[in-house]
Order: structure tokens, then C-alpha cells, then sequence
């Protein structure tokens, strides 16, 4: 099974793994990135130790105050104070959208900071906004509209008003950032999510209409579209989480019927984020054609608690027939349901360097001791997957190995960042001492917020505090327990509320695990029922 062969479908998942336990790429080559980069640091100044202990909590980098590929999960359904309700707010209602929530941002940065930081804000608070219209597409235009059950169509156009009106105010706001350069090019995948607004609502009124049968020539028109534009299908993706479930429902329902493979994807995609049973549609997907349909589809019954589904899961973990992709998700889904027995097909998994984070946080967090020890000591297991099973595991004998990790220039930042995971540490208290960045030095802003541990301090923070450290697992230099997951699941950072989602949802076998990335007020009704 060692063949490129077998390794292929694999592939995304291998990506993954190294895009979420490696430090961010270095992409100051990349045409349209921006040059200065504010952050939460930069903003507050000497202020910042105040907040440190509360940013760094659960080990996540929350220096940065928005990341590329965490806009919008800063809104935790337990976030302290008011600023993330109103922001929250702001996402609900179609009128204020994107603009008004991320001018409130500015305004309490404004009265907390005073003026000479509003510069700064605004750089931060604008290129959101800017973000929020092209990366994130049609996603953050069902976030921006989904609390008032408007359709993705009125998303997609208020996004672009958003983006029209910034680069109305763009030049003179701008005037002395770079931030405004890439505004051109903002502008024109602005309006390729304009071309393809008017098929999504062709498509949507003729759903609704009639759920099973929907328009096929309008589908036909929106992949057309969406060929050229391909980023819009993972945002459609996002858009169906973000949205409410009665508008998503019809779309899901013909979806999942369609002869289009990508449809059947987003189909499970969109009952999956909701956690709504598949229903009629189960067994087909359970068997589709396609690894990836299939995959998801295998999944979903772990992530909705479908205990009716564990034979017909234990069956396809032990089919070698099976692709390797559809058999991994069908032993996480059975995990997720109770029964671990699939463990095998995980371990091949980071054999063939085709592991998903999911698939790695079920065996940090449930195999023995013994069992995981020798899983990262393997030698087919890579130095990130080492790392990303000790930080899931929380395992903190393995310290010292993170500390010898942290040697290797390659893996320094990740093994560092996997030691404050599990200790709390400070990160500037680790770091080896740098020259303050210029903000006139190109080279020095494309630095952004990463970091560079000192091993040697490393190891002298664990050897004065080892002793203190009289449980097995930790998150954040305390013990790792339900009691503390389900605290992360309310306010801590992103990293750690999807860790704490993972581990809740295999210590409670059978009732689902919670959607970190679902709105936040939809996050909220899932944790009250839990705990009720």
C-alpha cells in the first residue's frame, strides 16, 4: 500500500496536517500581500502584558488580532466583555454588515487606545473588510447575513458594497500603508462573486420551489461560473454553515441528489455543520462513488451521534476495497461513537502520510499510554505528526522530546508553540532576543507575528517547573480534563476550542460533536443542551 498510488487521495489530508502544525508559510513573494501587519501586540504596546495570559490561554498565537485563515472565529460564544456581542451583532443584521461591525472595532480601539493607534486599527480593521469580500467569498457573506434569514445572493452583493465602499475611502484612509496597493486586484474577484451572486439566487428560488427537482440548467450556469472562480466553492461550503438551516435545507436536499459529485460534497458538507441527519440519503452517500462524498458522508455520522451507524462503519474500516480516505473517516466516526477499534486504519494512515488532524487527536487522546508512546516513536511517523499527537495528547513526559524538537530550525516554531500548548508558558519569556521590527523595513514586517523559541530556554523554564506538573496532560500549564474542554469550548482560542470539541465529543461516545465554527449563537444553543 506504500505506492503513490495509494498515497494520492491522501494528499489534502497530508496538506492539512502540515498547513495546521507548521508555522505559516513564508509568503513575502506573493504579489497582493500587504506589507504591515498590525496586531494585538503592536496595538496595545506596554499595555499588552496585561492581556497576555488571557490571549495565550490554550496555547494559539493570539497576538495576531485577525489571521488569515481565522477571520470571524475571534467570536467565541463565551467571549468576555461586549465587544464580541456587538461585533456578533453586527454579522446579524443585513444593514450594518461587515462595514458597521468593523467600524464599532474602531471605535473601542478609539476609546481605549487614543488616537495614535487608530492608524494602525483602521490598517487592521479595513483589510477585514477587504478579506472578508475575496478570500473568504460567499463564506463571510453568509455570516454577514445568515441571523435574518437572507439568502447568500444579498451575501455576495453586500459583500461587494462593502468592498466598493472601502475603496471609495481607500486612498486617502490608506495614504502612507501599502495596504492599498493590492485594492485593484480586490476589486476583481470582488466581481467575479457578482457574476455568480445572480446564479446562486436562480438556484435558490428554484429549490425552494420545488426541493427535489430544482432548476439543473441554472446549476449548470453556477459551476460554469464557479470553474472560474473555484475559491467560490469553498466559500459556498462555509456559507451553508453560516447560514440558517431552513435556508440551506432545500439546497442540501437537491444537492444531495445530483449527479454533480461537488453538489453531493456540499450537500453533506451543509447537513454536517448543522448536525442534521442525512435522512433518506444516508445509505447512498454511506456507499457514493466518490472518496471524498463518501468520506464526509461516513463522518457525518460520528459528528451527529448516529449510533444506528456502527456496524455499517466497522464494515468499511475493515474493507481494504475501500479507498483509505473513506476508511480513515469511518474509524474516526466510530470513535466519535465509542469504538476505538478502528485504531489500525489511523495508524496506516500516518504510515502512508495520510493522517487528518482528527484522526490524530483520536489517538492522542485514546489510545494506552504504552500504545501512543510507541506511535511517537515510530520512525514513519513525521516530526509534525510527533508533535501534533503530543500536543493532542497533552502528554507532558514528552516535553523534553518537544524541547530537543525545537533544535531543528525546520520545526522550532511549531515545537515551540506546542510547549506553551502545554504549559502556559510565556512565549516572550522563550523566545530567542531579536531587534524591535522597524516599520520602514520590508524585510522586518514580512516577519509578521511569528516567533523564534530559545531551546535552551525552553529547557530551563521545564526543568524549574516540572515539578508543579503532578498530572499526565495538560493544556496551558493545568490539567487536561472535561471540566477544562468544555471551559475552552467558551472562550478559549480557535486551536484549542476545536481540541476541546474533539476530546468532549469522544469522552461522551454517541452525542456529537460540537461546530466550532458555526456562528457563535448557534454554538451557544448546542452548549446549553449539552450541559442541560
Amino acid at each position: 500500500m506504500d505506492t503513490g498510488d495509494a498515497k494520492a487521495p491522501c494528499k489534502k489530508d497530508s496538506d492539512k496536517i502540515k498547513k495546521e502544525c507548521s508555522p505559516e508559510e513564508d509568503d513575502k513573494d506573493k504579489p497582493n500581500k500587504p506589507k504591515n501587519r498590525s496586531s494585538i501586540k503592536k496595538l496595545l504596546g506596554s499595555k499588552y502584558k496585561k492581556f497576555d495570559k488571557l490571549l495565550k490561554r490554550g496555547g494559539v498565537d493570539n497576538q495576531t488580532w485577525m489571521k488569515d485563515n481565522c477571520d470571524l472565529l475571534w467570536i467565541k460564544p463565551g467571549g468576555e466583555g461586549q465587544g464580541h456581542e456587538e461585533f456578533l451583532k453586527g454579522l446579524d443584521d443585513l444593514e450594518g454588515a461587515l462595514n458597521e461591525a468593523a467600524q464599532a472595532a474602531l471605535d473601542e480601539v478609539k476609546g481605549k487606545l487614543g488616537n495614535k493607534s487608530l492608524d494602525m486599527a483602521k490598517d487592521k480593521g479595513v483589510k477585514y473588510g477587504v478579506r472578508a469580500g475575496t478570500k473568504w467569498g460567499v463564506a463571510a457573506a453568509g455570516a454577514a447575513v445568515g441571523g435574518v434569514g437572507a439568502v447568500v445572493t444579498e451575501g455576495v452583493a453586500t459583500i461587494w458594497n462593502v468592498g466598493d465602499a472601502l475603496w471609495t475611502i481607500g486612498e486617502s484612509a490608506f495614504e502612507g500603508y501599502d495596504l492599498y496597493k493590492e485594492l485593484e486586484a480586490i476589486k476583481q474577484q470582488a466581481q467575479d462573486f457578482k457574476n455568480i451572486a445572480g446564479e446562486l439566487q436562480r438556484m435558490k428560488d428554484n429549490v425552494r420551489s420545488d426541493p427535489q427537482k430544482g432548476d439543473e440548467k441554472r446549476f449548470d450556469a453556477l459551476w460554469a461560473e464557479i470553474e472560474d472562480a473555484p475559491e467560490a466553492l469553498d466559500g459556498l461550503w462555509s456559507a451553508c454553515g453560516w447560514l440558517s438551516w431552513p435556508v440551506v435545507a432545500p439546497w442540501a436536499q437537491a444537492w444531495s441528489r445530483a449527479e454533480d459529485a461537488r453538489l453531493r460534497w456540499l450537500a453533506v458538507g451543509a447537513y454536517s455543520q448543522h448536525r442534521q441527519p442525512l435522512g433518506e440519503c444516508t445509505d447512498a452517500l454511506a456507499v457514493d462513488g466518490h472518496p471524498r462524498v463518501r468520506a464526509e458522508a461516513l463522518l457525518h455520522a460520528g459528528l451527529i451521534g448516529d449510533v444506528s451507524a456502527q456496524s455499517m462503519l466497522a464494515a468499511t474500516w475493515h474493507d481494504t476495497a475501500v479507498p483509505l480516505e473513506c476508511r480513515v473517516a469511518a474509524a474516526c466516526a466510530g470513535a466519535l461513537l465509542g469504538d476505538i477499534q478502528g485504531a489500525f486504519v489511523l495508524a496506516d494512515a500516518i504510515r502512508l502520510d495520510c493522517a487528518s488532524p482528527l484522526s490524530l487527536s483520536i489517538q492522542a487522546l485514546c489510545l494506552p499510554d504504552a500504545e501512543l508512546d510507541a506511535l511517537i516513536r515510530n520512525p514513519s511517523s513525521s516530526e509534525l505528526v510527533r508533535l501534533a499527537l503530543i500536543r493532542d495528547s497533552g502528554a507532558v513526559r514528552w516535553l523534553p522530546e518537544v524541547i530537543n524538537i525545537a533544535r531543528e530550525t525546520q520545526y522550532a516554531e511549531t515545537a515551540g508553540n506546542v510547549f506553551i500548548y502545554l504549559t502556559g508558558a510565556d512565549q516572550d519569556e522563550l523566545a530567542v532576543a531579536e531587534v524591535e521590527a522597524s516599520d520602514n523595513d520590508p524585510e522586518d514586517s514580512d516577519r509578521g507575528d511569528s516567533w523564534i523559541p530559545d531551546p535552551d530556554k525552553l529547557a530551563v523554564w521545564w526543568s524549574a517547573h516540572r515539578a508543579g506538573f503532578v498530572f499526565k496532560r495538560a493544556i496551558g500549564g493545568v490539567s487536561s480534563t472535561p471540566d477544562l474542554w468544555s471551559e475552552l469550548l467558551m472562550s478559549g482560542g480557535q486551536q484549542a476550542r476545536q481540541h476541546a470539541a474533539w476530546a468532549l465529543g469522544l469522552s461522551r461516545p454517541g452525542n456529537g460533536v460540537v461546530n466550532v465554527f458555526a456562528p457563535a449563537d448557534r454554538q451557544r444553543e448546542w452548549l446549553s443542551a449539552a450541559v442541560e
